[in-house]
């Protein structure tokens, strides 16, 4: 009778360190659901079905939610990064087209004397470097926005219905 006791004092250990994982992983998921910003109605729903109370299906539902969240915050720092990326881009687009304005009338400004003598206040080779500047300014806001684009298409996708990032 004593071996069986300690098999079920055991068994009933093993369970109960089973259920304290299973409660660290739910708060671990509860915490994800908030940094993530995961919709309340999902937030509800995975609770109530499947962390109210431990067992192996519960359990196992919990495991792969907790996977499925990491990949979801490795996919929303991805995002937030090409964000970052583009409006960085857009900032050095505005601040380029700024100091090409700003030479241009200045220039200008500066020609108005020698209207007389029918010079253009900026040379041809002044034109196509800031035309080039823009450009290529511009092609690089471009080039990050498409990856914005492209980083919210694997994070939408870790949703059970479509979302917009926000």
């Amino acid at each position: 009778q004593s071996t069986k006791s300690s098999t079920t004092s055991s068994s009933s250990k093993k369970k109960t360190l089973q259920e304290i994982k299973f409660v660290k992983k739910c708060t671990q998921i509860r915490s994800l659901f908030e940094d993530l910003k995961l919709p309340q109605r999902d937030r509800r729903f995975f609770t109530k079905n499947f962390m109210s109370r431990y067992d192996d299906r519960n359990n196992n539902f919990v495991n792969e939610q907790l996977d499925l969240l990491h990949l979801h915050r490795d996919h929303t720092l991805n995002v937030l990064a090409c964000i970052r990326r583009r409006e960085t881009s857009v900032k050095q687009l505005h601040a380029v087209t700024k100091a090409c304005i700003s030479a241009l009338l200045s220039s200008k400004n500066n020609g108005q004397e020698s209207q007389e003598s029918q010079e253009s206040p900026v040379s041809p080779s002044q034109q196509d470097r800031f035309r080039s500047i823009l450009i290529d300014a511009a092609r690089r806001a471009q080039e990050t926005s498409c990856d914005v684009i492209d980083a919210i298409v694997p994070w939408r996708k870790d949703f059970w219905r479509p979302h917009p990032f926000k």
